[in-house]
């Protein structure tokens, strides 16, 4: 039987990986060249966001704070697919920490939390992926520690919610009580940067209408729910 989200999410949440992935290191002025076009620095004051809630799995809600970005590479879990824009195969190669093998073409990534001092064993069938091209690639929802490449500057954002409605569920609504600070793209810029699609934070999810005149704009009993979404992972 396959496994349910619920389980990837529980592994991925607490299971730690063992130190099996890493990338070849090269020379210095190849890594240099490669940055090229990279945004790895957060620019700017944070930005005030309002997260956009729906429904993604059993006590999780997907948020989404900005307008659709440019994905030039897709990193796909559930496949064990990498798919790549051309034009941009250098920089997510470097911002995956990947080694290309030149026998199969197979990319090697090494996953969150890998050593990455340890390289790949060829074969590794969790951290081995099949290249293809971005056009076969067909968006939809991701999978837990997905991984996208997209245009864009790295910039902070400050994410809350009061009193905004949940997609997916019948008149529920997610509130903030503290605003989860995260860095991501913000696009319009010729950099790329890569995000991960994994836990952010908690929120309280409240029947709707809220209550403006109470605390963080929760009326009556409330659920607490984790917060998924595509960030910036931190180191």
């Amino acid at each position: 039987m396959s496994p349910t989200r619920r389980d990837v999410v529980r592994y991925a949440l607490g299971v730690a990986v063992g130190g099996l992935g890493a990338c070849r290191s090269e020379p210095a002025q190849e890594r240099e060249a490669e940055r090229s076009g990279v945004a790895d620095v957060v620019t700017g004051e944070a930005l005030d966001a309002v997260v956009r809630p729906r429904v993604w799995a059993d006590g999780m809600l997907w948020i989404d704070f900005r307008e659709p970005l440019q994905v030039v590479a897709y990193v796909s879990m559930a496949s064990r697919k990498v798919y790549v824009d051309r034009a941009f195969r250098d920089r997510a190669s470097w911002l995956l920490r990947a080694h290309i093998s030149v026998s199969t073409w197979h990319w090697r990534i090494p996953l969150h939390g890998d050593d990455p001092t340890v390289p790949i064993s060829p074969g590794d069938e969790v951290r081995e992926f099949e290249e293809l091209d971005i056009e076969l690639w067909v968006p939809g929802e991701p999978a837990f520690d997905d991984i996208r490449i997209v245009r864009g500057s790295r910039s902070a954002y400050r994410l809350s919610a009061a009193c905004e409605p949940v997609e997916g569920s019948d008149g529920v609504a997610l509130t903030m009580r503290d605003p989860i600070e995260v860095d991501g793209a913000r696009g319009g810029v010729d950099d790329t940067v890569r995000e991960d699609f994994h836990l952010l934070g908690t929120g309280s999810v409240v029947s709707m209408p809220c209550s403006s005149g109470t605390s963080g704009g929760v009326a009556g009993e409330d659920t607490i729910e984790q917060l998924v979404g595509w960030a910036v992972r931190p180191d």
